[in-house]
C-alpha cells in the first residue's frame, strides 16, 4: 500500500513537472512569436507587419488617392473639424484607405467614387501592432517589447515628412500617386511645413491640398493641374529651382 502511495505520488509530481516544462516552453515560443511579430528588419521605425507588400501597396494608394478626389472634388465627404487643414485631408485619406470599405463605410463616409480592391493583409483599427496609432511622432528607434508611445492618433505636416515617409526625390516626376510632396517656409512661424499629394490620373499629373487656415474660413481645398503650378506663385513651385520645395515623399508602410 505504501509502495502504491509513492508510485501515485511520483507519477503525480512527474506529470506536474512536465506541464510545468511545456506550459515553460510554450511562453517561450509565445514571446518568440511577439518579438518576430514586432520586429522592425528595415529600420525605419515602423513595425514590419504593419507595412504592406507590393499589392496592398497599389490597394492603399487607389484608395487613399480616389478619397482624396471625392474630398476635394465631388465634395460629398466632408472632413471632421480636426482634418481641416493640408495634414489632416492626408491624416484622413490615410485612415480612410486602411479602413474596410463595405455599404456601410460607403454610405457613412459619403464615398461616391470607384470602388477598389481593399487592403487584404489588415484593415483599420486593428493594424498589427499599432492599432488606431497609426502615425510615427519622433524619430526614436522601433522596439518590439515596447508599449508604441512613439506613435499617435495626430501627425502634423513636419511629422508626415520627417517620421512617416521616406524621401524620393526632388524631380517631381519621379513621383507616384499618393506621393506626398513637402514645402519648407521658415519664414511663417505657425505654419513653416505644408504637404501636398500628387495624382497621376488619365495621362495627367495633379496636385491636391488642403490651404489651411490662411483665412476666417478656414482654407480651401484644391486641385490644380501640375503644368499650371509653373505659372503660380513660385514659392510653391515643385522644381529643383525653388528654395522652398523639400521634394517628393513616400509612406513608410508602402513597398514601392
Amino acid at each position: 500500500m505504501n509502495l502504491f502511495k509513492t508510485i501515485s505520488l511520483l507519477s503525480i509530481i512527474l506529470v506536474t513537472l512536465i506541464l510545468i516544462f511545456f506550459i515553460f516552453t510554450l511562453q517561450i515560443k509565445i514571446n518568440q512569436n511577439e518579438r518576430f511579430y514586432r520586429l522592425d528588419l528595415n529600420g525605419n521605425g515602423f513595425p514590419d507587419v504593419a507595412e504592406l507588400n507590393y499589392d496592398d501597396s497599389e490597394n492603399f494608394r487607389n484608395w487613399f488617392t480616389s478619397i482624396i478626389l471625392n474630398v476635394v472634388v465631388n465634395r460629398s465627404t466632408v472632413l471632421p473639424e480636426n482634418y481641416s487643414d493640408c495634414a489632416g485631408l492626408v491624416r484622413y485619406a490615410y485612415k480612410e484607405a486602411l479602413k474596410k470599405h463595405d455599404p456601410i463605410w460607403i454610405e457613412q463616409s459619403g464615398y461616391r467614387g470607384i470602388v477598389f480592391e481593399d487592403i487584404q493583409n489588415y484593415n483599420y483599427p486593428n493594424v498589427p501592432a499599432l492599432k488606431q496609432l497609426l502615425f510615427k511622432i519622433n524619430n526614436n528607434k522601433y522596439y518590439y517589447d515596447e508599449v508604441p508611445s512613439d506613435f499617435s492618433v495626430f501627425a502634423s505636416a513636419r511629422h508626415m515628412l520627417e517620421y512617416n515617409t521616406v524621401f524620393v526625390s526632388k524631380d517631381i516626376y519621379a513621383a507616384k500617386s499618393g506621393d506626398v510632396i513637402g514645402f519648407f517656409h521658415p519664414e511663417d512661424p505657425e505654419f513653416p511645413y505644408h504637404i501636398m499629394i500628387y495624382l497621376r490620373n488619365n495621362g495627367e499629373s495633379y496636385i491636391l491640398y488642403h490651404t489651411g487656415p490662411v483665412d476666417e474660413k478656414g482654407g480651401e481645398l484644391r486641385i490644380v493641374k501640375l503644368e499650371d503650378m509653373f505659372f503660380a506663385d513660385p514659392s510653391w513651385l515643385p522644381s529643383y529651382q525653388n528654395k522652398y520645395f523639400m521634394g517628393v515623399f513616400r509612406f513608410k508602410i508602402l513597398s514601392y
